[in-house]
């Protein structure tokens, strides 16, 4: 028999790794704001791949300044 891990969010979605559960949880906080951000005026994006990758850019840039203690 094989042991297999996986990791649980806090709403209990599965992941395989740790770090994509984390992206998950902060995907989590930041979608309400990023949801009101591209229903704005001052979104580039509104909809596909655009919205998309400004949603990742985003989440990545706040993860990116919270590990640097960046305000």
């Amino acid at each position: 028999m094989e042991m297999i891990a996986a990791y649980r969010a806090n709403d209990g979605t599965i992941f395989e790794s740790q770090e994509s559960a984390a992206l998950y949880e902060a995907s989590l906080l930041w979608r309400d704001r990023l949801d009101e951000f591209a229903a704005s005026d001052l979104s580039p994006y509104t909809s596909g791949a655009g919205l998309s990758m400004m949603h990742k850019s985003i989440i990545a840039w706040e993860r990116w300044k919270a590990e640097k203690g960046v305000a």
